[in-house]
């Protein structure tokens, strides 16, 4: 039945984010319950997130600027890399970014 409302949620089309959100709260409350429990088992074990497939008129009709962030995105991609990123996220991504430049 868990699976059964992801699938639902993701053909009334949902962001995946959403229904990542309902599948973890869902999760949470289900572990409680058979911690104390009220249940023998988690039904959202072995659940799935599902995934959109895109088509190949999606694909073909997607532009390039979909496809890349614009300066002041990357701008502030980077910005946020700094102040939140793994201590080599900075390195890996300077260095991709200036990679990506000199090639253009």
């Amino acid at each position: 039945m868990h699976q059964k409302m992801l699938n639902d949620l993701n053909d009334q089309e949902y962001v995946k984010t959403s229904i990542e959100g309902v599948h973890v709260t869902a999760n949470m409350i289900f572990k409680y319950s058979v911690k104390e429990k009220m249940r023998k088992y988690n039904p959202c074990t072995g659940a799935v997130i599902p995934t959109k497939k895109l088509t190949v008129e999606e694909i073909e009709n997607q532009t390039m600027e979909d496809k890349y962030l614009e300066w002041d995105e990357m701008f502030e991609f980077l910005e946020v890399v700094n102040q939140h990123g793994l201590p080599v996220d900075r390195e890996i991504f300077y260095l991709l970014v200036f990679l990506w430049n000199a090639i253009q």
